[in-house]
């Protein structure tokens, strides 16, 4: 209820959400928020940090929707590598259309189980590494570039998405392999 009143109170809003309690197969209990788009009312910079996928941009997603926001986006669409990261360019999409808003209070809790979806999934995702390691990273960024040039944005704010995106793909392929290359310094010792 505290969702809806949110969106009702803020009509330039598309999406409404809360803080998230965590709690891990271990049992560990984590409080999480999403403060990056606190305040910001520009499209171009909410698009621009939900590229950026700082912190924990997924609890967005757990909150609620105009439906009119879904009727223009449409569902979640898998993309080149099935379903990796499929919900990333739905809230890229979703920022560009309206303001989210964030309840600071939790309502929402996850609690990850040996048999969740999101851990069967990373089993299942294995498979479309075998195409190479940059794969999943290639394939959640070129579903994002299909979601900006899908939206309504002017060419030209859409040509700055598109370098903020791709500045987000090499940071991310960066840091990919570095690590990779940690670990292949660590074996040959």
């Amino acid at each position: 209820m505290r969702l809806v009143e949110k969106l009702e109170k803020q009509p330039n809003a598309v999406l409404a959400f809360s803080d998230m309690e965590f709690i891990d197969l271990k049992g560990d209990h984590e409080i999480q928020a999403y403060t990056d788009l606190d305040g910001i009312e520009h499209r171009i910079r909410r698009g621009h940090r939900m590229l950026q996928r700082r912190g924990p941009w997924g609890i967005p997603y757990r909150g609620i929707f105009r439906a009119a926001a879904l009727e223009q986006i449409g569902g979640l669409r898998t993309n080149l590598a099935g379903e990796f990261a499929a919900d990333w360019p739905w809230l890229v999409h979703m920022s560009l259309l309206g303001e989210f808003v964030r309840v600071p209070e939790v309502l929402y809790r996850k609690i990850q189980r040996e048999e969740s979806v999101s851990q069967m999934w990373k089993h299942a995702a294995r498979r479309y590494w075998q195409r190479g390691p940059w794969w999943n990273p290639l394939a959640a960024t070129l579903a994002c570039a299909n979601e900006i040039y899908r939206s309504r944005l002017f060419l030209v704010e859409k040509m700055l998405l598109h370098i903020s995106l791709a500045s987000t793909f090499l940071r991310w392929t960066w840091h990919r392999s570095w690590i990779r290359l940690k670990r292949i310094m660590l074996r040959r010792r």
